[in-house]
């Protein structure tokens, strides 16, 4: 990969002294819940004492199925105002090249109330009752990408092909599991059926991936609707270093010992006859993995348009068991020409119903796009930044 970048440094700097260029950089980060309050995903990212009541709260509010996703991620893309051909006869003359790189990370879990209970109350509060921890699912991703592409300047269409590394990634599937802690026998049965898969190398995977804006018009009796198609990180990743693979399938029932047994006690055979009694597997694999793909439908804002205020709306999908479709519509309002604002409403993806808002503002040479999809606050935070440059 370091080839590759070295080529994309000495195009940057070739084109540099030949044409006029555009430099985007976007930021973003999110996280989001259909149920989990705010204050507990805080306490994890920026420190903070989670009391026993607020936690008993939560756990009584929560319904049987709950999500929880975070997503981040930093690009840079360099847009080339150079035409790939002089020839006006030839297609190519309608494209620039465009080149980006940059760094994002998936995570999903998908649990039920139960789960939650167990871990974060411990087992003393449910003696007596039988825990389910059935359909939950954690989905976690890290990788960088560089790649060369196209650009179409008119329409604002582009295609870029990317070379991507995958770093650390995790999954796991508990697809039945149960757990019951007898109070008059004094013993626990746990019943499980399992697997999870992860790598923690620096570079586990290296894989392609494309990513494709497509805008369109559609003609009415005013103005044209403008239609976008996005596409991103749609692609595969071949494993390098194999991937370590866990199952479980089986039952384990784990009672009471009086003092004599416990002077007897073995923490390591009784381990080793407590894996065997779930039929633990490991082993490793070696396999594609699909990276988490984005693709987005929306109607655009005209900003050719002498309508002042215009709406926008959408879909957003994500190749991940633990991303549900996201729908967002809202405003648009021309308010100056240096400024231009919305706002929204989206549901789904991680979490329910909420509000968004989003400000542009353009200057001589720069323009810069600020937006949040979490403006109630109540069960997630977000924020996205694009900064456009001419140089």
């Amino acid at each position: 990969m370091k080839y590759c970048i070295r080529l994309l440094i000495v195009l940057f700097i070739t084109n540099w002294t030949h044409a006029q260029q555009q430099l985007i950089f976007e930021s973003a980060g999110s996280y989001n819940s259909t149920s989990l309050p705010r204050k507990l995903p805080n306490a994890f990212f920026y420190g903070g004492y989670l009391d026993s009541s607020f936690l008993a709260e939560t756990y009584a509010s929560l319904p049987n199925r709950n999500s929880f996703g975070l997503q981040m991620q930093a690009n840079l893309l360099y847009q080339s105002k150079k035409a790939l051909s002089q020839d006006p006869k030839k297609w190519a003359s309608a494209w620039n090249w465009q080149f980006g790189a940059g760094l994002e990370n998936y995570t999903g879990i998908q649990f039920s109330n139960a789960a939650f209970g167990f871990v974060f109350l411990g087992a003393a509060p449910f003696i007596g009752d039988t825990l389910d921890f059935s359909h939950t699912k954690i989905q976690s991703i890290s990788f960088s990408k560089v790649g060369l592409g196209l650009y179409h300047p008119e329409s604002k269409s582009s295609v870029q092909l990317n070379l991507v590394g995958v770093h650390q990634q995790f999954s796991a599937n508990i697809n039945q599991a149960s757990w019951f802690q007898d109070p008059v026998q004094d013993s626990i049965f746990l019943q499980l059926n399992a697997n999870a898969r992860y790598a923690t190398n620096a570079l586990s995977a290296l894989g392609l991936a494309l990513d494709l804006d497509y805008r369109f018009a559609s003609e009415t009796d005013h103005d044209p609707m403008v239609f976008q198609l996005k596409i991103q990180n749609l692609g595969l990743a071949y494993q390098i270093t194999p991937l370590q693979q866990l199952q479980f399938k089986g039952s384990y029932a784990y009672g009471a010992y009086d003092l004599q047994t416990l002077q007897q006690f073995q923490l390591v055979s009784n381990l080793d006859s407590a894996l065997s009694a779930l039929n633990f597997q490991r082993s490793s694999l070696s396999s594609w993995t699909l990276l988490p793909a984005s693709i987005q439908l929306a109607k655009l804002v005209n900003n050719d348009s002498t309508i002042r205020v215009q709406a926008y709306y959408g879909a957003h999908f994500m190749l991940r068991q633990t991303y549900t479709p996201m729908f967002f519509a809202g405003a648009h309002f021309f308010v100056t020409k240096k400024w231009q604002t919305g706002i929204g409403a989206a549901y789904g993806g991680f979490g329910g119903l909420r509000a968004q808002t989003y400000s542009a503002f353009s200057f001589n040479k720069y323009q810069i796009f600020l937006r949040t999809d979490n403006l109630t606050f109540r069960n997630g935070a977000s924020i996205y930044l694009q900064v456009k440059c001419d140089l």
